[in-house]
């Protein structure tokens, strides 16, 4: 992996990262994933109302050759 981009999907909705360029792929060089949910409220307050640290990418890692599956259907067979 050379140049990834992260793919969120929430209720058939999915958000793109830019592409993260120069990432380490030796997996204790990798910087973790941050995942935050926040709820836009009134008066335009967006508190976290979630948070989760994801340290390694090593067992979400699939080979691109392989047959496709998508996120969720890879996601699930964890």
């Amino acid at each position: 992996v050379d140049c990834p981009q992260v793919v969120v999907e929430v209720g058939g909705h999915e958000i793109e990262s830019t592409i993260i360029k120069m990432l380490p792929k030796e997996d204790p060089y990798a910087p973790p994933m941050n995942i935050k949910v926040k709820d836009h409220r009134s008066f335009g307050r967006k508190p976290v109302v979630g948070f989760h640290v994801i340290k390694s990418l090593e067992q979400y890692r699939c080979d691109p050759t392989a047959p496709s599956l998508t996120l969720m259907q890879a996601a699930r067979k964890i």
